[in-house]
């Protein structure tokens, strides 16, 4: 919420229009990023589940630069990569 706030970030249904990408990518998406959260807590699927929400935070910093955000915008996805 403090990150929310502090960056002004939009809801995920007005950035996902802005992205163009259809409403069924909230539901993967989000599917997705809690997958890989359950999969870090599990030692046998940590490297690949790590490796999965990289992949998903380099594709939303590619979609915040395709739509040419400000840094402002895409600053919490990039923080969130390292």
């Amino acid at each position: 919420m403090v990150l929310q706030i502090l960056f002004i970030a939009q809801p995920l249904q007005e950035q996902f229009d802005k992205f163009v990408l259809p409403n069924l990518f909230i539901l993967i998406v989000g599917t997705l990023e809690i997958m890989g959260i359950v999969g870090t807590q599990i030692s046998l699927l940590n490297l690949w589940a790590s490796l999965e929400l990289v992949f998903l935070v380099i594709g939303a910093i590619h979609k915040h630069i395709k739509v040419k955000h400000p840094i402002n915008k895409s600053a919490p996805a990039g923080i969130i990569l390292l």
